[in-house]
Parts: structure tokens; sequence; C-alpha cells
């Protein structure tokens, strides 16, 4: 059960390498960024339905699928746009804020309770961006505004999704699980076509050069680490307690995450940007276990 956690967690810092790889050197515009969408979501598709398979579903798995798989896109893309300009390991922490969203909506529409612990997460989250914005980026420019305002946008996106799989797992306890992912994923993928024809035809666009090996393993690598990581999160929310689970697989991407940035990318954590990343860490257990 240990592997597969530190599969999921390696699995999820891979698919953020090749978002970043991706923007840094294919994402001309927008219409490259669709291309690329539709593409992967189509082998996350695929490998879901050869695991799985497609069974029957209610009608609450389609309404709520489809809003995901087009939310989803928007997510990735400005998570994508501030990777660009920061540093992966602190947008990567950032990202794993959207905690916060479903446990905001718990307290609002669910009648769970905010605690303590919970309201000092937000103390220590605060203090952990003070420390992040000496962050030196990857040009050598300091911390600026449009990445903040980047990921804070991609991190409510990704706090919006992860608030939308609870509300159907609220509604429909144990069902159409695997088929709700291949719902939102086959929905992200026509979407993603007929905005990359929107974007050339209307947009004046341009698909940038041939893209080669490189780019296809691009695609390849996002789609199996998606596929596969969304499906062994799945096997383990069966088989794991979410006080142990969540901590653990959202700070393992994020250490992971770290690893890569300075091996791969030559970023400079300084000693403030390494505090900022514990306290964050500490803030992401504390929002869990409370």
């Amino acid at each position: 059960m240990y592997l597969l956690l530190m599969g999921a967690i390696l699995l999820f810092a891979i698919q953020t390498i090749c978002f970043k790889e991706f923007s840094s050197r294919f994402m001309k515009n927008k219409a490259d960024y669709f291309l690329f969408s539709g593409l992967y979501f189509l082998i996350v598709v695929g490998i879901l339905l050869a695991i799985n398979g497609f069974g029957q579903i209610q009608i609450q798995t389609l309404l709520i699928a489809v809003p995901f798989g087009m939310m989803f896109i928007v997510a990735i893309l400005l998570y994508m746009k501030a990777m660009e300009l920061g540093s992966l390991s602190f947008s990567a922490l950032v990202f794993s804020f959207g905690l916060l969203v479903p446990v905001l909506c718990g307290q609002l529409f669910w009648n769970e309770s905010v605690s303590i612990l919970q309201i000092l997460a937000l103390g220590v989250l605060l203090a952990s961006f003070y420390l992040a914005g000496d962050a030196k980026l990857e040009s050598g420019r300091q911390f600026n505004v449009k990445w903040l305002i980047l990921i804070l946008t991609a991190m409510l996106g990704n706090g919006v999704l992860m608030a939308m799989a609870k509300f159907h797992q609220r509604l429909m306890p144990g069902k159409d699980i695997v088929e709700f992912l291949i719902v939102a994923f086959a929905t992200a993928a026509l979407a993603s076509v007929l905005l990359t024809g929107f974007r050339i035809v209307i947009g004046k666009e341009r698909i940038s050069g041939p893209k080669g090996v490189p780019f296809g393993l691009l695609v390849l690598g996002a789609g199996v680490t998606t596929a596969l990581g969304n499906w062994v999160a799945l096997l383990l929310a069966g088989r794991m307690s979410a006080v142990l689970l969540f901590p653990v697989m959202n700070g393992g991407i994020v250490f992971v995450s770290a690893i890569f940035s300075v091996l791969l990318f030559k970023e400079k954590l300084t000693s403030r940007i390494i505090a900022g990343m514990v306290l964050g860490l500490a803030a992401l257990v504390l929002i869990s276990l409370g």
C-alpha cells in the first residue's frame, strides 16, 4: 500500500514536470496548449477504459463530470503559465493549497466544522507566502505579481475541482468513481479539440512548427501519469485514512517536485524559500489533520 502511495507521488511529480517542460518548450500560444491537452486527455481516457471499462452511470455523474472536465482545462492552463514565470517547487506547493476550497465548502454547505488546527494552518500559510516572496525565478528576476495572480487563480481552480469531486461522492458515495473520471477527461478532450479549432480559425493562431519526438514523449508522459496517478489515488482512497493519505501525498509531491526543480531545472532554493516550503508543508498537514 505504501509502495502505491510512493508511486502516486512520483507519478504526479512527473506529471508536473511534463507540464512545465511543455509550457517552456512548446507552448507559444493557446492553440498549442489546447492541442497538447486534447492529445493527452485522449490517452487518459484510453488508459482508464482499459483498466476499468465503462459501466452504466447516473445522471448526477454526467452533470458534475462535464463541468469538471472544463474546469480542469482552465486550472492546468493557469498552472502552466505560472510555472513559466516562477519556481516549479513553490508553484507546486501553492497549487496544493486548493485543499482550502473543499474545506471551506464543507463548512458553508455540508455542515462540516473548521477546526482550530485549520485556522492555525491559514496563519502558517500566510507566513510561507511571506518567506517565499524573496524567491529567485529561473530567469534571475525577482518574485512578481503576475506569477502570484496566476498561481493563486490556479490554486482556486484546483480547489474547485476537489470540491466538485467531493460533492459527487457526497451524492453518490462509492459509485461511478472511474466513470466520473472517464466522462470528465472525455469532455476535456472534446473541448480541447473544439478550442484548438477556435483558436486557429477565429484567433488566427498557428500551431507551432513540427514538434517531433520530445513533444510526443511529453504528451505520452502527461497522459500516462494523469491516468495512472488518479487511478492509484482512487485505490488508495478506499484503503487508507484521509488523515494519512492527503497530507503525505500532497507533501510528497511538493518534496519530489523540489528535488526535480534543483536537479533538472537548476533552480536555486534560498534559505527563505526552503523555510517557506517547510511552513507550507506544515500548513498542508494541519489542513488535512483538521
